[in-house]
């Protein structure tokens, strides 16, 4: 299985190499404990090794995502105008944007073969301002529930059983179906498809829950629908604050589940070889 190497020193070696060519992981954490900074050193290094990357963002200005990097020694500026890295961010205050086909586009544009997505928590909370397509109709639908698929303007009528819908749907220009009144749990399993016939091999970016539960993410199923899943955490442990990293899933390969400490140099993320146990228990640091 061909893998995508991370570059980040340390970490590939817990993945067999690196990350399975076209794979969704998830970087999920609380705030502040290196998710963003994961997803722009695994851009930062597939750009020096010739693989275009993009960050598309819903948090964060192109600014501020270029002025982080700069403080690891990362010239985005430099990388952009080569056509290595790319940064798109949506505007908050825009509405119906067709948020697949704007993906698909600058995928296509930039000729991406990484990509950094953050972040589903904000999808989630900024989810009316998207056009999420639930059904794409092809010919071969059309013909045998012998409809006229015409633009948002049609008043044709749409059996909802034939399309899962209720009233609410409308078509696009492409004749897809879109629905307003889907679920939030519904509309991650989408992202994650759609990211996923892209081509590229993606982190995506989340969040952890407030407080102490089973799931390992706010929505609670992107983990199911992922096909890796890294978690970062900061802790106190014997009175020092500890980083640490965990690969809790990664699908196709014979992952080290451990946690692993990592620290922040003045270069990126750096993964030590020392394994951080749940509670006070702790191997290789000295309090």
């Amino acid at each position: 299985m061909e893998r995508i190497k991370t570059g980040i020193p340390g970490f590939d070696e817990l993945i067999q190499g690196g990350i399975p060519k076209g794979f969704n992981v998830l970087i999920t954490g609380p705030p502040g404990a290196g998710k963003s900074i994961f997803s722009m050193q695994y851009l930062y290094n597939g750009a020096l090794a010739g693989d275009p990357g993009l960050y598309l963002s819903l948090d964060s200005p192109k600014k501020n995502m270029i002025e982080q990097a700069s403080q690891f020694g990362w010239d985005f500026e430099k990388l952009e105008s080569e056509n290595l890295i790319s940064f798109f961010s949506i505007p908050p205050d825009r509405t119906r944007l067709n948020l697949f086909d704007m993906i698909e586009d600058i995928v296509a544009q930039t000729k991406a073969k990484r990509l950094a997505f953050d972040s589903l928590a904000t999808l989630m909370i900024s989810i009316d301002q998207f056009a999420i397509p639930v059904s794409r109709l092809n010919q071969e639908q059309d013909a045998k529930r012998d409809l006229n698929i015409t633009p948002a303007t049609s008043t044709k009528k749409v059996n909802p059983l034939d399309y899962e819908l209720l009233p609410n749907a409308e078509y696009d220009q492409k004749g897809r179906v879109f629905y307003n009144g889907s679920t939030e749990k519904r509309m991650i399993y989408l992202i994650m498809h759609e990211l996923q016939t892209l081509g590229t091999t993606n982190v995506i970016i989340t969040s952890s829950p407030e407080k102490e539960t089973a799931k390992l993410t706010v929505d609670g199923v992107s983990e199911f629908a992922a096909d890796g899943v890294i978690t970062l955490e900061v802790q106190e442990i014997a009175k020092r604050i500890v980083r640490s990293i965990r690969v809790r899933k990664m699908r196709n390969t014979n992952q080290d589940l451990d946690n692993f400490t990592f620290s922040l140099s003045n270069n990126g993320m750096v993964v030590e070889g020392k394994k951080v146990f749940e509670g006070s228990k702790i191997s290789g640091i000295n309090p």
